[in-house]
Protein backbone atom coordinates (compact mmCIF):
# COMPACT_ATOMS: atom_id res chain seq x y z
CA UNK A 1 0.00 0.00 0.00
CA UNK A 2 2.78 2.17 0.23
CA UNK A 3 2.92 5.00 -2.28
CA UNK A 4 -1.19 3.24 -3.40
CA UNK A 5 -3.27 6.80 -4.25
CA UNK A 6 -6.67 6.42 -2.71
CA UNK A 7 -9.39 9.01 -2.11
CA UNK A 8 -8.07 10.40 1.22
CA UNK A 9 -4.79 11.14 -0.11
CA UNK A 10 -6.55 13.29 -3.22
CA UNK A 11 -8.44 14.65 -0.27
CA UNK A 12 -5.29 15.92 1.33
CA UNK A 13 -4.19 17.16 -1.66
CA UNK A 14 -7.14 18.99 -2.81
CA UNK A 15 -8.58 20.60 0.15
CA UNK A 16 -5.15 20.68 2.30
CA UNK A 17 -6.17 18.54 4.90
CA UNK A 18 -3.86 17.64 7.54
CA UNK A 19 -3.93 13.75 8.57
CA UNK A 20 -1.38 12.40 11.47
CA UNK A 21 -1.62 8.89 9.86
CA UNK A 22 -3.87 8.15 7.32
CA UNK A 23 -5.61 5.19 7.10
CA UNK A 24 -3.62 2.73 4.76
CA UNK A 25 -7.50 1.52 2.99
CA UNK A 26 -10.48 3.47 2.39
CA UNK A 27 -12.87 2.84 5.11
CA UNK A 28 -16.20 3.16 2.62
CA UNK A 29 -17.15 0.43 0.36
CA UNK A 30 -16.09 0.98 -3.32
CA UNK A 31 -17.64 -1.12 -5.85
CA UNK A 32 -15.30 -3.71 -7.27
CA UNK A 33 -14.67 -3.54 -10.79
CA UNK A 34 -13.17 -6.98 -12.01
CA UNK A 35 -10.50 -6.01 -15.03
CA UNK A 36 -12.43 -6.82 -18.21
CA UNK A 37 -11.31 -7.71 -22.06
CA UNK A 38 -12.15 -4.60 -24.15
CA UNK A 39 -15.75 -4.51 -25.83
CA UNK A 40 -16.46 -6.77 -28.67
CA UNK A 41 -12.84 -9.10 -28.03
CA UNK A 42 -13.19 -12.75 -28.86
CA UNK A 43 -11.00 -13.69 -26.57
CA UNK A 44 -13.14 -16.49 -25.02
CA UNK A 45 -12.90 -18.61 -28.35
CA UNK A 46 -9.79 -17.69 -28.82
CA UNK A 47 -8.00 -19.20 -25.88
CA UNK A 48 -10.62 -21.98 -26.15
CA UNK A 49 -8.80 -23.08 -29.31
CA UNK A 50 -5.22 -22.66 -27.81
CA UNK A 51 -6.67 -24.44 -24.87
CA UNK A 52 -7.51 -27.49 -27.07
CA UNK A 53 -4.59 -27.23 -29.29
CA UNK A 54 -2.13 -27.57 -25.96
CA UNK A 55 0.34 -25.11 -27.19
CA UNK A 56 2.48 -22.94 -24.73
CA UNK A 57 1.02 -19.51 -25.17
CA UNK A 58 3.17 -16.29 -24.25
CA UNK A 59 1.16 -13.08 -23.82
CA UNK A 60 1.71 -9.75 -23.76
CA UNK A 61 0.48 -6.88 -21.63
CA UNK A 62 -3.15 -5.35 -22.67
CA UNK A 63 -6.31 -6.91 -22.01
CA UNK A 64 -5.14 -10.14 -23.81
CA UNK A 65 -2.87 -10.72 -20.37
CA UNK A 66 -6.65 -11.34 -19.09
CA UNK A 67 -6.28 -14.58 -21.17
CA UNK A 68 -3.96 -15.93 -17.80
CA UNK A 69 -7.02 -15.55 -15.45
CA UNK A 70 -10.24 -18.12 -15.28
CA UNK A 71 -12.14 -19.17 -16.87
CA UNK A 72 -9.95 -18.22 -19.94
CA UNK A 73 -6.72 -19.99 -18.80
CA UNK A 74 -4.96 -19.25 -22.01
CA UNK A 75 -1.93 -17.86 -21.25
CA UNK A 76 1.49 -19.11 -19.70
CA UNK A 77 4.13 -16.16 -19.68
CA UNK A 78 4.06 -12.43 -19.53
CA UNK A 79 6.55 -10.71 -18.89
CA UNK A 80 6.58 -7.21 -20.42
CA UNK A 81 5.10 -5.58 -23.05
CA UNK A 82 5.83 -6.54 -26.00
CA UNK A 83 8.00 -9.50 -25.04
CA UNK A 84 5.77 -12.23 -26.49
CA UNK A 85 6.99 -11.97 -29.63
CA UNK A 86 10.69 -12.01 -28.08
CA UNK A 87 9.83 -14.47 -26.03
CA UNK A 88 8.73 -16.97 -28.71
CA UNK A 89 11.51 -16.53 -30.63
CA UNK A 90 13.68 -17.13 -27.92
CA UNK A 91 11.96 -20.39 -27.00
CA UNK A 92 11.91 -21.93 -31.03
CA UNK A 93 15.90 -20.88 -30.89
CA UNK A 94 16.07 -23.44 -27.46
CA UNK A 95 13.34 -25.82 -28.93
CA UNK A 96 14.53 -26.05 -32.48
CA UNK A 97 11.95 -27.84 -34.60
CA UNK A 98 10.62 -30.25 -31.76
CA UNK A 99 8.78 -26.36 -30.67
CA UNK A 100 7.03 -25.91 -33.99
CA UNK A 101 3.43 -25.95 -33.56
CA UNK A 102 3.64 -26.29 -29.72
CA UNK A 103 4.93 -22.60 -29.14
CA UNK A 104 2.97 -18.94 -29.84
CA UNK A 105 3.17 -15.66 -29.41
CA UNK A 106 0.19 -13.04 -28.76
CA UNK A 107 0.05 -9.67 -29.00
CA UNK A 108 -2.63 -6.78 -29.23
CA UNK A 109 -2.72 -4.94 -32.18
CA UNK A 110 -1.66 -1.83 -29.70
CA UNK A 111 0.57 -3.18 -28.44
CA UNK A 112 1.97 -4.94 -31.45
CA UNK A 113 2.70 -1.19 -33.31
CA UNK A 114 3.74 -0.02 -30.25
CA UNK A 115 6.54 -2.48 -29.33
CA UNK A 116 6.44 -5.52 -30.99
CA UNK A 117 7.70 -4.39 -34.80
CA UNK A 118 11.49 -5.04 -33.40
CA UNK A 119 10.99 -8.45 -32.07
CA UNK A 120 9.15 -9.73 -35.58
CA UNK A 121 11.94 -8.09 -37.86
CA UNK A 122 14.31 -10.25 -35.75
CA UNK A 123 12.08 -13.20 -36.03
CA UNK A 124 12.09 -12.34 -39.54
CA UNK A 125 15.22 -11.81 -40.12
CA UNK A 126 16.67 -14.49 -37.98
CA UNK A 127 14.04 -17.06 -40.09
CA UNK A 128 12.57 -18.59 -36.82
CA UNK A 129 9.59 -20.97 -36.85
CA UNK A 130 7.44 -19.08 -34.42
CA UNK A 131 4.25 -18.35 -34.81
CA UNK A 132 2.80 -14.87 -33.72
CA UNK A 133 -0.49 -14.06 -33.58
CA UNK A 134 -1.42 -10.35 -33.91
CA UNK A 135 -4.89 -9.91 -32.22
CA UNK A 136 -6.59 -6.80 -34.05
CA UNK A 137 -9.58 -4.95 -32.09
CA UNK A 138 -9.58 -2.27 -34.99
CA UNK A 139 -9.70 -0.17 -32.20
CA UNK A 140 -7.82 1.05 -29.14
CA UNK A 141 -9.79 1.94 -26.01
Amino acid sequence: MLGELNPLLIEKGMLGKKFKNPPLVYEDPIPPRPPVCARGVPTGAFFAVLRKLKVFTNGDIGCYTLGAYPPLNGIHSTICMGSSIGSTHGMMKVLGEKGKRKVVGVIGDSTFLHSGIPSLMNISYNRSGATIIILDNRTTE
